[in-house]
């Protein structure tokens, strides 16, 4: 065998070697990407009275961008409704239909933890459980927050109000959420148009019906 031979043979060793090498990262990239809740969801929070949680007063709104991989959830969470420049990091687990996880501020603070029920496909209902001191001047308040959230894919949410809503985000807010973001809320295009918007005005109020479309 010749030195040509040798050599091109230790290189494709050393080539096969390093896509073994490979392959177990390949997997793992490919399960948090894919995995069946990994994508794009909205959380709706859900403003309770007395009477408990109503739908028609959403709380707030919150795109959330999840990988999934075996039973591990990890995401980001950024705040669409009321117009606040928030986001949050969300770690958790799934168990059969069941998630339960904590968020924590990115900036500031903040935690707290989510736990949620799929009722059907592409829909998580539960609670979320926050704790947080407010400081009155003439004393210091300690309390939890609690109330129903929702997730909802966002595939799903087609209210037309809610569309309106987003459309005034980038001129009102101008809110940095990644492109891959972006272009699940409204589409590149879309976003790329708006930029430069000055005349559009986030909503005041919203209701579920707002924001996820009525079935055909």
């Amino acid at each position: 065998m010749s030195a040509r031979e040798i050599t091109w043979q230790v290189a494709l060793g050393l080539v096969v070697f390093a896509i073994g090498a490979m392959i177990p990262r390949i997997v793992r990239w490919a399960r948090a990407l894919f995995g069946e809740l990994s994508g794009c969801w909205i959380e709706i929070t859900y403003k309770e009275d007395g009477a408990g949680a109503s739908d028609d007063h959403v709380w707030f709104a919150d795109v959330v961008r999840l990988r999934h991989s075996g039973d591990q959830l990890r995401g980001t969470m950024w705040r669409l409704f009321p117009n606040e420049k928030r986001a949050w990091k969300l770690e958790g687990r799934v168990v059969g239909d069941t998630i339960v996880a904590t968020y924590t501020a990115k900036k500031g603070g903040g935690l707290g933890l989510l736990t949620l029920l799929r009722v059907e496909t592409g829909r998580f209902k539960g609670r979320f459980i926050e704790p947080y001191t407010a400081d009155h001047g003439a004393g210091i308040t300690k309390d939890i927050k609690r109330s129903v959230v929702e997730w909802v894919e966002r595939d799903e949410c087609q209210g037309e109000a809610f569309r309106t809503h987003l459309e005034a985000l980038p001129s009102v807010g101008k809110l940095d959420y990644p492109r891959s973001i972006r272009a699940k809320l409204l589409g590149r295009r879309a976003w790329r148009q708006l930029e430069s918007r000055t005349d559009a005005a986030a909503s005041v109020g919203l209701t579920r019906g707002d924001i996820v479309a009525p079935p055909p």
